[in-house]
C-alpha cells in the first residue's frame, strides 16, 4: 500500500500512508546575505531599495525578509505590504492574525474578520505551493485562524455541488471497504524505466543514484537509463496480503532472479493496489477536507477530481493531494501532493540554492478494472524543477507500467460471525 521514493543521502521518501515535514526557512543562499546584513545594521531603506530593484525569483526571495524585519518588530501591516510581494511564508500568516487581534481590540470586527479570513488563505497556500513550507506543527494555527473567522461571521462558500461530492465520497469509502475485504490473487508483468539526467546539477545534488553500474549511459545527452522487467505475484491468503517478483529481464538481459526486491533506485512500491484507502477509506472524512474540483468524460465515462486536504494531522505522515474517481466512487487515479514526500524540505532547499522550483509530480493510475476493482496500470514519478524563467528541468523520471494479469481470485471475504 505504500509508495516510497528515498534518498539515501537526505532520506528522502514519498509514499501514500507515510507522508510529512518540518525545516526552517529556506531562502535562496545568494540572495540572503546582503538584505540581512542591511537589516542587521538598521539600513532598512536601503534593503528596502535593494528589494525593489531584483526582479522574478531574487525578488520572490527577498521581500519576505524584509517582511520578517518589520514582523519582529510589531509592524504587520508593513510587514504584510512586504509580504504580499515574494514567496508566501508562516510569518506572514502570523502577520495577518496579528493584525486582526488588533482590529478585534478597537472593535473593528469587519476588518478582524477580513484579516483572520487571509491568513487562514496563507496556511492552505503554504499546504498546496510547490514553493512554501509547510510544518504540520503549524496546523493548529491554521485552524485558530479559521475558527476566528468564522466566530466573526465568515462563511465558507458551500458548493452548489456539495450533496454531489458527500455521495460520491459515500460510494468512495464502499469501494475502499470493498477493496480492503476482497480476496486478490493476480500475477502481471511489471515494467520499470528510469532515466536521469546526470547534465543537470541539482541532479548532482540530490545525489539520485549510488551507482552508475548496470544501467544504459548515453554520452551525447549525459543521461542514464535503466530497464527492469518483473513477474508480480499479489496473493491474498487467510487473512493477509503478500506480494512476490521475480527478476525477468535487466537492461534486456535475461536475469530469472527469483524473489527479486524492486531494483530501482530510491524507490520501493509496497501493494499499490490499496493505495486509495488511505484518502477515502473508512473514518478518513474525520481527517480530510474533499473539495469537488472538475468533471470531464473519456471513453469509459465520467471522472470526478476531488482534493483532499488534512483537517488533522494525527501523525507525522500524512498522505494528500488530488484524485479522479468514477461515479460509483472507483479511484481511478491518484496524484500526491510535493509535501507528501518525507524530507521534501531538503529537496525544496536544494532548489533554492539552484534558483530552481519544484515541479515534481507522484502519480498512480488505476486504469485496469476486474469485478469491479481497479488494478494498478501505471505509476510515474518525476524530479521536475522550474528555472527563473519557468522553463521544466526535468532530472529524474521512474515509470512502471503494468500489464497481462492474470487473475486466480477476485472475490469479497466472507466475515465469519461468533454466536455466543
Amino acid at each position: 500500500m505504500n509508495l516510497i521514493k528515498g534518498v539515501e543521502f537526505m532520506q528522502k521518501s514519498v509514499f501514500l500512508s507515510s507522508i510529512c515535514c518540518f525545516i526552517a526557512a529556506v531562502l535562496a543562499a545568494n540572495d540572503r546575505p546582503d538584505i540581512e546584513k542591511l537589516l542587521q545594521l538598521g539600513r532598512v531603506d536601503e534593503a528596502l531599495a535593494l528589494c525593489s530593484q531584483r526582479q522574478g525569483y531574487a525578488a520572490a526571495w527577498s521581500w519576505p525578509l524584509l517582511g520578517n524585519y518589520f514582523f519582529l518588530a510589531a509592524d504587520p501591516e508593513r510587514a504584510l505590504e512586504c509580504y504580499q510581494k515574494g514567496v508566501p511564508c508562516r510569518n506572514q500568516a502570523l502577520a495577518w492574525c496579528m493584525a486582526a487581534d488588533r482590529c478585534r481590540e478597537r472593535g473593528d470586527t469587519a476588518g478582524a474578520r477580513e484579516r483572520y479570513g487571509r491568513a487562514a488563505e496563507v496556511y492552505e497556500t503554504l499546504l498546496r505551493d510547490n514553493r512554501c513550507l509547510w510544518n504540520r506543527e503549524w496546523n493548529w494555527e491554521r485552524l485558530e485562524a479559521r475558527r476566528h473567522w468564522a466566530e466573526l461571521g465568515g462563511q465558507s462558500v458551500q458548493p452548489e455541488n456539495s450533496e454531489k461530492l458527500g455521495q460520491l465520497l459515500d460510494r468512495a469509502e464502499a469501494y475502499c471497504e470493498r477493496l480492503q475485504t476482497s480476496l486478490l490473487s493476480y500475477f502481471c508483468e511489471e515494467e520499470v524505466t528510469e532515466t536521469t539526467d546526470f547534465s543537470l546539477k541539482i541532479a548532482e545534488a540530490l545525489q539520485l543514484f549510488d551507482t552508475r553500474a548496470g544501467a544504459y549511459m548515453h554520452a551525447e545527452d549525459h543521461k542514464m537509463r535503466r530497464i527492469f522487467l518483473y513477474d508480480y505475484q499479489l496473493v491474498s491468503k487467510e487473512g493477509a496480503v503478500s506480494e512476490k517478483r521475480r527478476l525477468l529481464l535487466k537492461n534486456g538481459q535475461v536475469a530469472a532472479l527469483e524473489n527479486s526486491k524492486l531494483q530501482v533506485a530510491h524507490y520501493r512500491l509496497d501493494k499499490m493496489i490499496y493505495a486509495p484507502i488511505d484518502l477515502f477509506g473508512s473514518g478518513q472524512r474525520q481527517v480530510y477536507e474533499y473539495r469537488l474540483l472538475e468533471e470531464k468524460r473519456d471513453e469509459s465515462g465520467p471522472l470526478i477530481l476531488v482534493e483532499a486536504v488534512p483537517i488533522v494531522f494525527p501523525t507525522a505522515n500524512m498522505p494528500f493531494g488530488r484524485a479522479w474517481l468514477r461515479e460509483n466512487g472507483r479511484v481511478e487515479r491518484i496524484e500526491l501532493n510535493m509535501k507528501s514526500i518525507l524530507g521534501y524540505e531538503t529537496i525544496l532547499a536544494a532548489a533554492h540554492r539552484a534558483k530552481l522550483e519544484p515541479a515534481i509530480a507522484i502519480v498512480s493510475v488505476f486504469g485496469k478494472e476486474f469485478k469491479g476493482i481497479g488494478f494498478p496500470t501505471a505509476i510515474c514519478l518525476r524530479d521536475a524543477y522550474l528555472d527563473e524563467a519557468g522553463r521544466e528541468l526535468l532530472v529524474s523520471q521512474v515509470d512502471i507500467a503494468y500489464r497481462n494479469y492474470r487473475f486466480f481470485v477476485v472475490e469479497m471475504r466472507v466475515k465469519q460471525l461468533s454466536v455466543k
